[in-house]
């Protein structure tokens, strides 16, 4: 039986300049080649998350964007995906009337897509 190790990357496997050091890419990387299984998961999409881990070798699934998406790494294919279901329109409009805009990400065709709302609320500034 083999244990699977994932792993946070902001506040964990990230040092303070916001990468993986070589250290410990070396470390997990040698420990993938005997057989380990390792994976992180971020809230950062997989662009973000891949960028900051440039180093490591994992070549397997990876959880991201809060886990709304799990992902091939070699890839990019979505291999899972957790979307809003109908009842978060109520949700959304009672945040909005509050002046509570969410940021939200987005991934559509391919392409990862940020917005937030604060101009809605103009009025109120």
């Amino acid at each position: 039986m083999k244990t699977l190790y994932v792993s946070d990357l902001d506040g964990t496997l990230l040092r303070s300049s916001e990468r993986t050091s070589e250290y410990t890419d070396s470390v997990i990387n040698s420990l993938v080649e005997k057989g380990m299984l390792f994976s992180y998961a971020t809230a950062r999409s997989l662009i973000t998350a891949k960028k900051v881990t440039q180093g490591l070798d994992a070549r397997i699934p990876l959880i991201v964007y809060n886990g709304a998406f799990v992902m091939d790494n070699v890839t990019g294919e979505i291999l899972l995906s957790n979307y809003f279901g109908d009842d978060i329109k109520d949700l959304l409009d009672e945040l909005f009337a509050a002046g509570i805009y969410p940021i939200v990400y987005a991934y559509i065709d391919g392409k990862e897509k940020f917005s937030y709302a604060p101009s809605l609320n103009k009025s109120r500034h």
